[in-house]
């Protein structure tokens, strides 16, 4: 007998008072799409609850056990909650990997839920996520896996309860060039090993493999014909000596450019939680013309591991060695400990030094999409591509350290169901642009130029210092000649010149192409110079500017292109951009006797400052003459307080803190 229920208020309320919900053997509760089975009392499953497309079942009491079975698809959602409540539940599998799927998972109150058989979260247009709250259990089974498609990746949320059993979570790789990736393992126990099954992983031949693809002490994967791709072995030129890995980590201490840092790793080396590993992908498993070279692209591939998934804070080990060059110390490759995508600059801008401490505020990603690095700044918020700066589940990444004794935990607080990877800004910001660099649609280079309150043309904190790619490089750079892939400049008010350094690994026609020059702000003129050419564009009634590079003396490098921005006079537009552009900070936050005030526009003077309390009432009052202050609250009660900062120029700020 099926049962289909149109849920209505009036039918939430009845079901609510009754004593229980029972489905029968051979029954069926059908929740339309637009629906909500919603219950506070005990709940029992001998038959099929099955929730359709966006449909939503809440159970907040009894269990789902027995032979009964939950049907969901991927955009329904399923709530289990209550007190002290524990249920065993089972997924109706009758086309085993499409029924049994859900869109999301939740679990809330003190409820203890145990899976029976298998579960799939699926993500669709919005990551499908699991979440349990603090006091719940999820007792996994070994049956709960986080798919991973085209379309995003599921994930475990910000989760304060417990989580059992292994967790399959997969990270699919589209299909592009055969480009590394820079990986990390969310889950616990897991090695290089585990990876070898799934794409074809080379390592130090010292002797040439006799079958090709076959797995073997020295060469893991390798082929000796395989001389051009990572880890070959190559009888003629280098016939005993250890080649690289196709995988490997990084060793901040190393001393040299950022390079010097990759270093070879083993067959059985720990994927450890919060590290970042570089791995060369050719593609699935079972075609071995990705080893030999006859099949020159990559394939896409579903990779996944399983294990115990990492939860709470997880301490990523940053290190800083200090050499004579500033720009090659402190670097890390970390990795995503989550099953979740991770907001780096929520993270930063949390200003915690428990959680981040002598870090600069700029992480990068690479991506195989454009054969480079994509980045953001937490400080200016400058968006180098990577939109937000959300580190997807699965991913490495690099920071750097700025001093001895860095700091980085991650947080589960930190948590983001963003999967989001904007190569490009969509955005629409007035007071920034960016110039995309290619010569096809295989690879690319990003820059981003951003007016931001007290920048000058030099590298600063508020800057995106360039990360090299191994072909395509755009950089800004100022009077001490740092490349940057973000540069902040101060607003335009009369005439400013912004050098740019153009690089590539061979002769050809290459594209420029200027992005949100429709919304910038309409008082500048941007125009790109050529001085190889003597040519000067508007670029904001002509977005794209084709050249051609060779070889030749000023036909690349530093000595060619300029960008020449002038301002119109307009005061009241510039102070409006001013303020919407200063931030306000206040450290430690949770403090206990001393709290810091900053304001990022060190020409703001003699600003007041308030502390209020969460009722409104000022608790204490003061001022600071230049961009900083300190306060003494150690005579505050403990509390949430908020901190008020103006002046005489508009500027009118608040942040919330806690004593």
């Amino acid at each position: 007998m099926k049962i289909n229920f149109i849920i209505i208020l009036t039918l939430c309320l009845q079901l609510a008072t009754k004593a229980q919900i029972h489905i029968a053997s051979g029954e069926e509760i059908f929740v339309s799409g637009t629906e909500n089975l919603y219950t506070t009392e005990s709940f029992s499953n001998a038959g099929k609850l099955s929730i359709a497309a966006g449909g939503t079942a809440t159970l907040n009491g009894g269990s789902a056990s027995g032979t009964g079975t939950i049907k969901g698809s991927s955009t329904s959602n399923l709530l289990i909650g209550g007190t002290s409540t524990s249920g065993t539940y089972y997924f109706d599998q009758t086309t085993l990997g499409t029924t049994n799927v859900l869109k999301n998972l939740t679990l809330s109150g003190t409820t203890t839920a145990t899976f029976g058989n298998a579960i799939n979260i699926i993500a669709g247009a919005a990551s499908g996520n699991v979440i349990v709250g603090s006091g719940a259990t999820l007792n996994t089974g070994g049956f709960l896996t986080l798919k991973s498609d085209i379309n995003g990746t599921a994930s475990i949320g910000t989760s304060g309860g417990t989580i059992s059993g292994n967790v399959t979570a997969e990270r699919y790789v589209i299909s592009s060039a055969r480009r590394y990736r820079f990986l990390s393992s969310p889950v616990q126990n897991q090695t290089i090993a585990n990876w070898m099954t799934q794409f074809y992983v080379t390592g130090p031949c010292t002797t040439a493999p006799t079958v090709l693809g076959a797995i073997n002490d020295q060469g893991w994967h390798s082929t000796w014909a395989n001389i051009t791709a990572p880890g070959a072995y190559n009888a003629s030129t280098n016939p005993f000596g250890v080649k690289y890995t196709s995988i490997r980590t990084y060793n901040e201490s190393v001393s040299g450019s950022l390079n010097n840092g990759f270093a070879d790793v083993s067959t059985s080396t720990t994927l450890t939680a919060g590290k970042g590993f570089k791995a060369f992908i050719r593609g699935a498993i079972g075609n071995t013309g990705q080893l030999d070279g006859t099949v020159t692209g990559q394939t896409e591939v579903t990779l996944s591991l399983t294990g115990t998934v990492n939860q709470g804070e997880v301490n990523a080990g940053a290190t800083f060695t200090s050499t004579s060059i500033l720009a090659d110390d402190g670097w890390n490759l970390l990795g995503n400990p989550y099953p979740c995508a991770y907001d780096f600059n929520v993270h930063y801008d949390g200003n915690a030094p428990a959680n981040i401490a002598n870090i600069n505020p700029t992480v990068y990603v690479y991506s195989a999409l454009t054969g480079g690095y994509i980045s953001y700044n937490a400080s200016s918020n400058t968006n180098g591509g990577l939109s937000n700066g959300i580190i997807p589940s699965g991913a490495g990444f690099f920071i750097q350290a700025n001093a001895a004794n860095p700091v980085f935990k991650f947080q589960e607080a930190f948590k983001s169901n963003s999967t989001s990877i904007a190569v490009h800004k969509t955005e629409i910001k007035t007071d920034e642009f960016g110039i995309k660099y290619y010569q096809d649609s295989t690879e690319s280079d990003y820059l981003v130029v951003k007016m931001f309150e007290g920048a000058t043309l030099n590298s600063e904190m508020f800057d995106i210092k360039k990360f090299r790619n191994d072909n395509l490089n755009l950089a800004a750079y100022g009077e001490d000649t740092i490349d940057l892939a973000g540069s902040c400049i101060p607003f335009v008010a009369e005439e400013t010149h912004i050098k740019l350094n153009v690089e590539a690994n061979a002769v050809g026609t290459y594209q420029f192409k200027f992005t949100n020059m429709d919304n910038f702000d309409a008082n500048v003129s941007v125009t790109l110079f050529d001085k190889y050419t003597n040519k000067t564009t508007n670029v904001k009634t002509n977005s794209k500017y084709s050249f051609d590079m060779g070889a030749g003396l000023n036909q690349w490098g530093k000595n060619r292109f300029e960008l020449i921005l002038i301002g119109k006079t307009n005061t009241s537009i510039n102070q409006a951009n001013i303020i919407a552009n200063t931030n306000l900070i206040v450290y430690p936050n949770p403090a206990t006797d001393l709290l810091n005030i900053n304001i990022s526009n060190a020409g703001f003077k003699n600003a007041s400052i308030t502390i209020s309390s969460v009722s409104g009432q000022q608790i204490m009052i003061s001022t600071m003459n230049g961009a900083n202050a300190q306060l003494n609250i150690e005579g505050l009660s403990n509390g949430v307080y908020f901190v008020t900062v103006s002046n005489e120029n508009g500027f009118l700020k608040t942040v919330k803190f806690v004593k």
